[in-house]
């Protein structure tokens, strides 16, 4: 995939981390994967997921995981404003507690009501208190962030509860899925992301080699079907096939399918 760089863009999407749960290569691992990412590096590598969003006037990290604090040295982080939590597993925002020295102590902490429940429960301290004003976010329900930016969580399942998230930019919107199977979202999910510039999508963590090529054709049709303008393909683990792979499968039979990979960055 092109990056694209065009500094006139209003919304600029940087992908710190593209890996699962386990990143690449995993400790130990001796799988043809993990052992050329060990070897060769580059865009083997993924580190465990999370997006850095640059938008005018508000800067927002979408995760922090155990990684986060690697990620703002190695990226040069200095204006954020807001964190998002899209769910409370240690891959997804185990790294929350590298903000307690986070200077100046005034950044907003997005999360839907019952989930921050559960990240404060078994993450959040008293310093963290202190830096982060933490920010409702109501299912399904826009919020307003400045002009002609609004934010959103998307119910993705109930059961268990999953929830996406939808940033829209004047008349731009990106939307991330993690690893939500597209083929079972809801119907109010579809009408959202129906126009998408851009959905962020996920391999199930287990996707068997053979079912890849599949994978991508559907993911291809999907997003031929909400008219959405790219799908990216990030939260890649070890079990799935290396980028270098990934890439030219996709450019053969999907080819509004974009591989992402750590440090790629987009501007819609």
């Amino acid at each position: 995939m092109k990056e694209q760089t065009t500094t006139a863009s209003p919304m600029r999407v940087q992908f710190l981390g593209t890996g699962g749960a386990e990143g690449v290569p995993v400790v130990q691992c001796e799988c043809d994967h993990c052992r050329r990412a060990r070897e060769e590096g580059g865009r083997l590598r993924r580190r465990r997921s999370a997006v850095y969003l640059r938008l005018p006037h508000y800067n927002l990290l979408v995760g922090a995981p155990p990684e986060v604090r690697e990620y703002v040295h190695n990226y040069r982080i200095t204006e954020l404003q807001g964190v998002v939590a899209l769910n409370n597993e240690f891959a997804h925002i185990g790294g929350i507690k590298e903000f307690e020295y986070w200077q100046p102590a005034s950044l907003d902490f997005l999360s839907v009501p019952a989930l921050f429940r559960q990240i404060r429960r078994e993450y959040w301290t008293e310093r963290l208190r202190r830096v982060f004003y933490v920010l409702p976010l109501y299912p399904n329900t826009p919020m307003y962030l400045g002009p002609e930016f609004q934010i959103w969580a998307m119910t993705l399942s109930s059961q268990p509860a999953t929830f996406g998230l939808m940033v829209q930019m004047d008349h731009r919107k990106i939307a991330f899925l993690g690893q939500a199977p597209v083929e079972r979202l809801p119907r109010l999910a579809l009408q959202h992301l129906r126009g998408a510039d851009a959905v962020v999508v996920g391999l199930p963590a287990r996707a068997p080699e053979e079912d890849i090529q599949q994978r991508l054709q559907h993911l291809h049709q999907w997003g031929q079907d909400l008219n959405v303008g790219q799908v990216v393909l990030s939260h890649v683990g070890h079990q799935a096939p290396p980028h270098d792979t990934l890439e030219a499968l996709a450019a053969e039979v999907a080819p509004s399918v974009h591989i992402a990979y750590d440090g790629l960055e987009l501007a819609l």
